[in-house]
């Protein structure tokens, strides 16, 4: 094989290895691909105008690769990706119990809330994703409001909750999360996800206060290639609201308001 040849043939690999690693960066975080994109086809690119014809043989080649890719990757954008959340709250640092049963209210509509939206991110930017955020809610309050309450028990309505002295009722008020690949230069990557959970505490028709929570950002990986990515990114939203449950529970645990409540029992 000529010299010539084996340019032509290089510069062809180069440049459909770099759109189909630029295209797997768009619709999936499977394989951190971005980097080695940007250098293969600019690599690919400087040969292919050095040479002085590629032939239209190779030009239709390389056109049949990158529309057969983009194909495949426009079919990908449909497919949405299925987050599972198993938040894990663990032991909350809480001096004492509250002796007295509190409502969790969480309505129907609280506990069906899924969100559904794209990473801020141009890696898998294309690609939306279903994080079960209502289910995820009531789990990570049960677990950790039973660490701090003698009892907890879930009301579903306003109404239901008037049966209890204290109520919590917990709300998702932002959610936020991104894969970031500069940070690694485009050859790996990491999850990152933020929440802000609002908590009304009140006690009968009482407010006793409203407050926003927001955690600080929660990272998973980095990973070049991972499989279950989706497990990676679950955990990551599962972390930031732990974290935000918590700091709610601790506060609460200090209010003198609850803890007179529970004395007048």
């Amino acid at each position: 094989m000529s010299a010539r040849k084996l340019t032509k043939n290089l510069s062809i690999a180069l440049i459909v290895v770099g759109v189909v690693s630029f295209l797997f960066a768009l619709v999936s975080s499977i394989a951190a691909m971005a980097g080695i994109g940007a250098v293969s086809f600019i690599t690919g690119l400087i040969i292919y105008l050095r040479s002085k014809s590629i032939g239209q043989t190779h030009s239709r080649n390389i056109f049949g690769v990158v529309i057969l890719v983009m194909g495949v990757a426009i079919f990908s954008i449909g497919c949405t990706v299925k987050v599972p959340m198993t938040p894990d709250v663990g032991k909350i640092e809480i001096r004492e119990i509250i002796p007295m049963e509190a409502g969790l209210l969480i309505t129907e509509e609280t506990k069906n809330y899924i969100f559904r939206g794209n990473p801020k991110s141009f890696t898998a930017s294309a690609r939306p994703h279903e994080f079960p955020l209502g289910e995820a809610l009531e789990k990570a309050s049960v677990q950790a409001f039973s660490q701090l309450f003698q009892k907890v028990t879930i009301a579903r309505t306003p109404l239901e909750a008037k049966n209890y002295k204290i109520v919590i009722e917990p709300k998702i008020e932002e959610f936020h999360f991104r894969y970031d690949q500069l940070s690694y230069a485009g050859f790996a990557v990491a999850v990152i996800s933020k929440i802000k959970v609002r908590v009304t505490l009140a006690s009968g028709e009482t407010k006793i206060w409203e407050k926003s929570v927001e955690s600080p950002e929660q990272k998973k990986g980095p990973w070049v290639i991972n499989f279950s990515y989706e497990k990676d990114v679950g955990e990551s939203a599962s972390d930031a609201l732990v974290f935000t449950l918590k700091e709610i529970a601790i506060e609460i645990s200090k209010d003198a308001a609850v803890r007179r409540l529970a004395e007048e029992r």
